[in-house]
């Protein structure tokens, strides 16, 4: 049996470390907003990024630029990215060593 996986945007992972007063506030706030502490995070992410995007575009472009030149392989196309194969065995007597 072989098992496929490919790298998507959706698993790049971040670790925040924060006070846990800091987290409990954030996650009153994200469940008063419909969200987990996961999904308000990005949200706020985003919006910090449509809001540089939009006040300073070429800034951000520039800074944007630099840091796909540092970092090639985090913006390349998730179609593009390798396929890694891994191959698993199973529990049982293979066929060859059934007898």
């Amino acid at each position: 049996m072989h098992v496929v996986m490919a790298v998507t945007n959706k698993e790049e992972r971040v670790n925040l470390r924060i006070r846990p007063d800091v987290k409990l506030e954030a996650l009153a706030a994200a469940e008063m907003s419909g969200l987990t502490l996961s999904g308000l995070i990005l949200k706020l992410l985003k919006d910090t990024i449509n809001d540089e995007k939009h006040q300073r575009p070429q800034l951000f472009a520039d800074a944007l630029r630099q840091q796909k030149e540092r970092n090639p392989d985090a913006f390349r196309n998730q179609f593009e990215r390798p396929v890694v194969r891994a191959k698993i065995r199973s529990k049982g007597k293979s066929k060859q060593n059934r007898g």
